[in-house]
C-alpha cells in the first residue's frame, strides 16, 4: 500500500476486461477469446451466440448484496422491495449476475419459467434464476460477441484493503478497517449517505466489524475463488457450507408482471471437523507408521 504503484481502478467492470490496470497485481490472462460469455452467459441465444450457461449463482449470494445506498436487504429502512427484488441494488450486483431482466445482446434476459433462458427443457439452463456475469465484457447493447481481454485475477489491491480491513479490526483498529470497506464501496458507487459511510453502521465493535468484512469479502470478490478458503479460516463452513442452498422461481403474469418466490435448490453438506482438513493420501499413512490420519477421514 506504501508503494503508490497500486490502486482502486475507478470502474469496478474494467477491471476484469482492461489488460492492464492499476488494481490486478498477477492474473491468469489469455489471448482474445470469446471463451468466459460462451461458456457462462444466458442459454437462451442462438448462434452466432449461443452460450452455455454453466454456473447457477445461488440466491444466497444475490441476497449478499445491499442495496445501492448500502444497506442490507433484510433493513427495514433500506428501501428493498421484494415485488421487485432487482431494484435500486450495489452496482456490483448487476455486474456480477445475469438475473430476469438484464439487458444482454439487445434484449432482456428471460430466467421466468418458460422464458428465453429458463425454456423448462432437457437442456442444461439455470438451476436458480441467475446466471454468471462477472468477468465478461459488456455486451448488454451488442448485436454479437467479439473477441475481448479477461482478467482473472489471482491476486489484486482490493483483495489488499480487504485483508488489511480484516487484519487491523483483529488487532482492535476498526476504525482503520472503517477506511478500507468506505473505499471499495464508493469505488462501487454505492451513495456516501447523510453520515458518509456508504451503508455501513455507524460505531460498529469489532464483532460486527467481523461480520461486515466477511460479507464485503463475499460480494467483492464473487467468483475469484477466495469465499472457498474463507469460510475454512473463518470457521464458518459449518453453517455456510451446511445448508440448503436457494434460487428464484418467477412466473410471468399476464399483464407482464413478474411474481418472484425463493425456493429450495439443493442441499450442501459440511462435515465438521472432518471438512476443514483434507485426508493425507492413503500411500503416505501406509508407508510411515509415525504419519497419523486427519481426524475423522480415519
Amino acid at each position: 500500500m506504501d508503494l503508490g504503484k497500486f490502486g482502486l481502478v475507478d470502474n469496478y467492470v474494467n477491471l476484469f476486461t482492461t489488460r492492464q490496470n492499476k488494481e490486478v497485481i498477477l492474473a491468469n490472462l489469455r489471448g482474445l477469446n470469446q471463451a468466459l460469455e460462451r461458456n457462462n452467459a444466458p442459454v437462451g441465444y442462438g448462434e452466432p451466440n449461443q452460450s452455455n450457461g454453466r454456473v447457477s449463482p445461488t440466491q444466497e449470494l444475490a441476497d449478499a448484496f445491499p442495496m445501492k445506498n448500502g444497506a442490507s436487504i433484510t433493513d427495514p429502512a433500506s428501501g428493498y422491495d421484494a415485488d421487485n427484488p432487482y431494484d435500486n441494488r450495489d452496482p456490483r450486483f448487476y455486474a456480477t449476475l445475469f438475473y430476469n431482466g438484464a439487458m444482454w445482446l439487445g434484449r432482456p434476459v428471460e430466467t421466468f419459467d418458460g422464458g428465453l433462458d429458463k425454456p423448462d427443457k432437457v437442456q442444461l439452463q439455470t438451476r436458480t434464476g441467475y446466471y454468471m456475469r462477472k468477468f465478461d465484457a459488456d455486451f448488454s447493447t451488442a448485436n454479437a460477441y467479439s473477441n475481448q481481454n479477461h482478467n482473472f485475477p489471482i491476486f489484486r489491491y482490493g483483495e489488499i484493503l480487504l485483508n488489511y480491513a480484516e487484519a487491523e479490526n483483529e488487532l482492535g483498529q476498526t476504525d482503520i478497517a472503517y477506511t478500507q470497506l468506505e473505499a471499495l464501496r464508493k469505488r462501487a458507487g454505492i451513495q456516501p449517505g447523510v453520515a458518509g459511510l456508504y451503508g455501513l453502521k455507524a460505531d460498529m465493535n469489532q464483532q460486527a466489524m467481523r461480520q461486515a468484512i466477511h460479507q464485503e469479502r463475499r460480494i467483492e470478490m464473487a467468483f475469484e475463488e477466495q469465499r472457498y478458503w474463507d469460510v475454512r479460516r473463518w470457521k464458518i463452513a459449518d453453517t455456510a457450507f451446511n445448508k440448503t442452498l436457494h434460487g428464484m422461481q418467477i412466473i410471468k403474469n399476464e399483464d407482464n408482471t413478474f411474481t418472484y418466490q425463493i425456493i429450495p435448490v439443493q442441499p450442501i453438506i459440511f462435515t465438521s471437523p472432518k471438512m476443514y482438513l483434507y485426508p493425507i493420501p492413503y500411500e503416505e499413512v501406509a508407508g510411515n507408521p509415525g504419519v497419523l490420519q486427519n481426524p475423522g477421514w480415519e
